[in-house]
């Protein structure tokens, strides 16, 4: 008996194993991060309790050793790493010099070049985002695309260039690491199914439903639209748009800015990343999925309304394309539909059928030929929430009652229907915002 009490003793106060880590944010707030302190030197964790930081080889955690992971391999040979903090003057600088270098030397616009260095910010604080962003940069394989490839691995945070994306590639990550992973090339279903927005956020699932924990933004530089998902979260840059005759990117250039500006978004993440996360901006100018896709650009400035406010601004194109492509879908019509009949006088029902008389006429004077059927108007109206039944012998409709006419109104602004945003208020849902 004896004998066994000294051997769970000794148990008991044997070292624990060395953890290894890329990065974690501990329950009591404080934050780890890999860091390199010197060029080509080992790698060591950083940890920040709010007020000041310490490196270390080896860090102690609630009695658990941890230690910085091993990152070996070519796809890892091209990630940055910041040696340790350094302050910045301001969030709008960080955003300045990443728009304007953008610009400079791959073409885009200003505008473009805007929507990317809010992209680059957000990706170093990716795991409090209430949504995880994409970035596709659509078009042919050209120098200015190249160029925007070489910088997104100075701006963003641990940009990992992939030349496949598979189940084991993300399995190699290490744990933490909370990457932007970076792939040029066509897409495989594979590769599709992995960058879904739910993989990027909680992990992938490998054989016997064991979950992969990585959390990881995505850049995907492909010839077509078609490759990239439509998420709402997707930021598109079509790369064609860029100005030829840009001055070149030299390899000094691009260590000097990786070198400059990777020490400065550290700081930016350990000093931001706790507001980002209880951050509740919303852009109401926009329309969804335009809104959703502001909402996330915003959390990264969370302290800075002015930078949130220009996002509506920097975003109406896009917004613009989406309501134009919405306006011509068959629910959009369907919804336009409703709002004018629910606007006639004394009207307390209506019939499929009427409804899908009015749809194709608002389709006539618009110059297309083809007509909708009643049959599909009636599944529309089902999708988008509405309960139609047998209201008399003409056949199936809906009973407008006031919460069913409000519903219709909120539909309206929802899809951007034109009667809706530009018409007058012919109701009191009408002016409802």
């Amino acid at each position: 008996m004896p004998k066994r009490s000294r051997n769970r003793a000794a148990y008991r106060n044997s070292p624990l194993a060395a953890l290894p880590t890329a990065g974690q944010v501990l329950t009591d707030g404080r934050i780890l991060e890999v860091v390199q302190p010197k060029p080509g030197g080992p790698l060591a964790l950083l940890i920040w309790n709010g007020k000041r930081y310490a490196i270390r080889s080896r860090i102690q955690v609630h009695g658990q050793p941890l230690i910085a992971p091993a990152i070996e391999g070519t796809a890892f040979e091209k990630m940055r790493l910041p040696r340790a903090p350094r302050p910045f003057d301001s969030v709008g600088w960080l955003l300045t010099c990443i728009s304007e270098n953008v610009s400079k030397y791959c073409g885009l616009s200003l505008e473009l070049a805007k929507l990317i260095a809010r992209f680059c910010l957000c990706s170093w604080v990716s795991e409090a985002l209430p949504s995880r962003l994409s970035l596709h940069v659509i078009g042919p394989t050209t120098n200015a695309g190249m160029v925007l490839m070489d910088l997104l691995s100075c701006f963003c945070h641990h940009a990992l260039f992939l030349a496949q994306i598979d189940i084991d590639s993300i399995a190699s990550i290490p744990r933490g690491l909370c990457p932007t992973i970076v792939y040029s090339g066509q897409l495989t279903r594979t590769t599709r199914h992995l960058l879904e927005p739910h993989h990027m956020r909680t992990g992938i699932l490998r054989g016997r439903g064991q979950r992969i924990p990585i959390e990881y933004m995505t850049v995907i530089y492909s010839p077509s639209i078609a490759d990239v998902s439509n998420s709402p979260t997707a930021l598109e840059i079509p790369i064609l748009s860029a100005e030829e005759n840009c001055p070149p990117l030299s390899r000094e250039i691009l260590e000097h800015l990786g070198e400059e500006l990777q020490s400065r978004l550290l700081s930016f993440r350990l000093k931001t990343l706790a507001q980002v996360a209880t951050c509740e901006f919303r852009e109401t100018r926009l329309q969804f999925p335009t809104r959703e896709l502001a909402r996330v650009l915003g959390c990264c400035t969370p302290e800075n309304a002015d930078l949130q406010s220009e996002l509506a601004t920097l975003l109406a194109g896009t917004d613009h394309g989406l309501r134009v492509e919405q306006s011509t879908t068959p629910e959009s019509l369907v919804i336009e539909g409703l709002l004018f009949l629910v606007h006639e006088e004394n009207r307390e029902r209506l019939h499929v059928g009427e409804l899908t008389e009015v749809i194709n006429t608002i389709r006539a004077g618009r110059g297309e030929r083809s007509e909708l059927k009643a049959r599909s108007v009636g599944h529309i109206v089902r999708t988008l929430g509405l309960k139609t039944e047998r209201l008399d012998g003409a056949g199936r409709g809906v009973f407008l009652l006031t919460e069913i006419r409000e519903f219709i109104h909120h539909l309206a602004r929802q899809f951007a229907v034109p009667s809706a945003t530009n018409g007058p208020r012919q109701c009191e849902f009408c002016a409802k915002k």
